[in-house]
């Protein structure tokens, strides 16, 4: 991760700047091939030029001032240096600046078949246009480079941020956020977003652990020291109580992770079916059950809705005086099913959060049932005398 985050703006800019490299060095290639790598179509400009100069030179030859005229001319519109010698090599005139480049051009004069003067021309090298040429090149480089570098760190910031907060929380450290990159917008917005819920989500879930491992650690306790005395007694009924009461505690415990990592084995259920187990498993009579209308086809997970509705019974049974019916129905699009006690007042709405003791149990009864109810898109819902929940079908 660390490698990750000193490398990542440094390797983006390194990709910009290599592109700006390439680019210009072909740039300049195609130019160097368009300029000097077409040896023939530049001999066919020599042999125009020298064609062109003999003949113009040729009608004004006789006039020395027409000819000095036209040679300043040249010299002076195609930047050449132009000297005119007679046919015995005196120089005639001169024009334009001096040249000393190595290549020079001859051109002979000849009038009614007979050779009366030459006229030698030399055209200077323009090495101020080739290094205005490269002094442009390098310009636009320079340029482009430091536009590499402000991109390459604007779009390495926020990414190197998230993989110092991702680093970071992999260390344990789940308060960290990427504030930066929450203000990117788009894609690195999103996530972001999703890095923190994660967080959010692992922070949530072990908290939920260490206080279910705080209140198990407590809760055992005491059983344990009941099946220890009742061991030394030798009261093997009581001891058999003790153990189906610590079964269940494993059993909502067990839940209570599955719920916590979303481990659900969901499939088409049959309410009835389910409700006559648990009502069995509670030691309630089948004829408690009233399935009211007809009940549409459900997923859910069946040893999920068994414990919901095991929960519910156990708690009519211990703290509203037992249960008088089990309502299966369907409203408003889901599946519900309400345990009618005998007489108790409206559960209060944190008798649905963990650890709410009652009577000495662990405290996690209702708020089994609640997670049950919202793991499948349902709620809990009370009334004076009833407690129930719903679950979402299709």
């Amino acid at each position: 991760m660390n490698i990750l985050r000193k490398s990542l703006g440094r390797q983006l800019f390194l990709w910009l700047a290599g592109t700006i490299v390439v680019t210009i060095v072909a740039v300049a290639a195609v130019i160097a091939l368009t300029t000097f790598a077409n040896p023939a179509g530049m001999a066919l400009e020599h042999k125009r030029l020298e064609a062109f100069t003999s003949h113009s030179f040729e009608r004004v030859w006789r006039d020395p001032a027409d000819r000095d005229a036209f040679a300043a001319g040249i010299a002076r519109d195609l930047e050449l240096e132009v000297t005119v010698l007679d046919a015995g090599g005196t120089v005639l005139s001169r024009h334009g600046e001096v040249c000393r480049a190595p290549r020079t051009f001859i051109v002979p004069v000849n009038l009614d078949g007979a050779k009366v003067g030459e006229v030698q021309i030399c055209k200077r090298h323009r090495r101020g246009a080739l290094l205005n040429l490269l002094a442009i090149l390098l310009t636009v480089g320079l340029v482009l480079w430091g536009l590499a570098w402000l991109l390459a760190r604007r779009l390495g910031r926020p990414l190197q941020e998230l993989a110092d907060v991702a680093g970071r929380l992999g260390d344990g450290e789940l308060d960290a956020r990427a504030t930066d990159a929450l203000k990117e917008g788009g894609e690195i917005a999103s996530l972001a977003t999703s890095l923190h819920e994660m967080a959010d989500r692992i922070d949530a879930q072990l908290r939920d652990q260490r206080a279910l491992l705080a209140g198990v650690s407590h809760e055992l306790r005491t059983p344990l020291q009941h099946m220890r005395l009742l061991v030394e007694l030798g009261k093997t009924d009581e001891l058999e109580t003790e153990i189906v009461e610590m079964d269940d505690l494993v059993d909502q415990l067990l839940l209570s992770s599955r719920l916590d990592f979303s481990l659900r084995d969901v499939r088409t259920i049959d309410p009835v079916e389910i409700a006559l187990e648990s009502l069995e498993r509670t030691g309630g009579d089948p004829e408690l059950l009233d399935v009211r209308g007809e009940l549409p086809p459900t997923q859910a997970d069946p040893a999920m809705i068994r414990r919901a509705l095991a929960n519910l019974l156990r708690n009519a049974t211990e703290h509203a005086g037992g249960v008088r019916e089990l309502v299966i129905d369907a409203t408003d699009g889901k599946l519900r099913f309400r345990v009618v006690d005998c007489g108790r007042e409206t559960v209060a709405p944190e008798a649905f959060e963990a650890f709410q003791t009652d009577g000495g149990s662990l405290g996690l009864g209702l708020y089994l049932v609640r997670r049950v109810a919202l793991a499948h898109g349902g709620g809990v819902h009370t009334e004076p005398g009833s407690v129930g929940f719903t679950l979402a079908t299709g």
